[in-house]
């Protein structure tokens, strides 16, 4: 009898830990960080790229990223054949509200945790067929310093949601090649900081 109780209880551990798992049930993407302003060995300011990491074929369909610059006049995308891309408000309303640590976390490190919500949602949307171990990148540029924010892709044909959503803790993803299912960089409220020549540099233009 004894047996048999201590056997119910370790199945209904299990039962519990797998209904805490549905995003990882669910992932089928990790994603690299590879843009020029956080040191990603990419070829753009801010740059993303989805590995498929499941048995099959996925098609993406959306692509989502937390930005605190809601002004999409400051963005230019470099958008793959057939796509859209456009700065939305982060009311949960297209996607599940994204956070931002409002920190820049280096790549591999781990966020000390999110502070609050994205000021804005940069969305992506199009029709890709990745096939295993295949990849998609998007990218665009934008001036503002980049700091941790979230992340969603959606595949509209892969039970039983369709989304992968960033982890935590996880280490954030990047730089080019490195893919993990953290947290990414995107664009913060502020320009990148201009940082003035030394003294030094100063005095010798007049020596």
């Amino acid at each position: 009898m004894k047996a048999l109780r201590f056997f119910c209880v370790i199945g209904v551990l299990l039962a519990l830990l797998a209904v805490g798992q549905p995003a990882q049930a669910d992932m089928e993407f990790l994603i690299s960080c590879e843009g020029t302003l956080c040191a990603g060995g990419g070829l753009y300011a801010y740059q993303y790229t989805l590995l498929n990491t499941s048995v099959g074929a996925v098609t993406l369909t959306d692509f989502f990223v937390g930005s605190d610059d809601s002004n999409i006049a400051h963005y230019t995308f470099i958008l793959p054949p057939a796509w859209t891309g456009v700065v939305i408000p982060n009311d949960g309303t297209v996607c599940s509200v994204t956070y931002t640590s409002t920190v820049l976390t280096p790549h591999g490190g781990y966020m000390l945790g999110t502070s609050r919500p994205s000021l804005a949602v940069i969305h992506w949307t199009g029709t890709a067929t990745i096939p295993p171990a295949g990849t998609f990148t998007f990218a665009y540029i934008n001036t503002n310093a980049p700091i941790d924010q979230e992340w969603y892709a959606y595949c509209p044909s892969s039970p039983p949601t369709g989304w992968t959503v960033a982890q935590v803790p996880a280490p954030i993803a990047g730089p080019l090649g490195t893919f993990t299912i953290g947290y990414i960089h995107g664009p913060s409220s502020l320009p990148v900081p201009v940082i003035p020549p030394t003294w030094g540099a100063v005095k010798g233009l007049f020596q």
